[in-house]
């Protein structure tokens, strides 16, 4: 297996990953879409489309800490943005859960087309 290959492989597999960290909810739909869109730029701009409601989510909610940032705002503020983050996580869960099915599908079926392809 080439190294390009391999270095696909394990993008997919990061992908499929954190896909199925959202709908386990070990991540959240915001956090989750943060670090999904951070991986669509390793992709080629087609294979970016399939990640659309992630890059849209990411834009959406840049304003709201999540993670680590979180320890830099003051309780009051973080207890609106408590609010705020809930709101948004609700509005986009189905469609992120669906989507993230759909990657998820998609993306194993590369994997194997990717691991039979003999060259």
């Amino acid at each position: 297996m080439t190294s390009d290959k391999k270095k696909k492989l394990l993008l997919y597999e990061e992908v499929i990953s954190v896909a199925k960290s959202i709908l386990d909810g070990q991540i959240g739909v915001i956090s989750g879409s943060r670090a999904l869109t951070g991986l669509s730029h390793k992709f080629d701009e087609t294979k970016r489309d399939d990640f659309i409601l992630f890059i849209g989510i990411d834009s959406d909610s840049d304003n709201l800490a999540i993670g680590p940032e979180r320890e830099y705002w003051s309780k009051e503020q973080l207890a609106k943005q408590d609010i705020e983050i809930e709101i948004v996580e609700a509005y986009y869960r189905e469609d992120v859960y669906n989507t993230c099915t759909d990657l998820i599908r998609q993306i194993e079926t590369e994997i194997i087309e990717l691991t039979q392809d003999p060259s």
